[in-house]
């Protein structure tokens, strides 16, 4: 896994001197850097447990794809006509709530565990 982390921080501190033009372009190289380093971390994890590219990425799409749908919630609430203060909070809340219910829709086990240490029970 040492090598994954090399790997990682090399092309992250490739993408900021390749894309060094401005904040921009270097937010996009960090976003293709992190891209490459995910996918490098798929083909590890592929060699290392046995655990299938396919199977990875099915796994975490749905995940994905309610972050996705998250973020364009919160993005889009951005055009709301209130206080910045306000829209912030709702952006908030309201990001927070999709997110929670899609979660639970989901049957995640994770929130399961979290439900259950915010009600101090046993986690089964």
């Amino acid at each position: 896994m040492f090598l994954l982390e090399i790997i990682r921080n090399v092309l992250i501190i490739l993408s900021v001197v390749i894309f060094f033009q401005s904040v921009q372009l270097m937010l996009y190289g960090f976003l293709l850097a992190s891209a490459l380093a995910y996918l490098t971390g798929l083909v590890f994890v592929k060699k290392i447990i046995r655990y299938k590219i396919r199977e990875q990425i099915a796994d975490i799409l749905p995940y994905g794809v309610i972050s996705v749908v998250m973020g364009g919630i919160v993005y889009f609430m951005f055009m709301l006509d209130f206080n910045l203060y306000v829209k912030t909070s709702l952006q908030l809340v309201c990001g927070g709530l999709f997110y929670f219910f899609a979660l639970h829709l989901l049957g995640s086990k994770v929130l399961k565990d979290m439900i259950c240490i915010f009600k101090k029970k046993d986690i089964v």
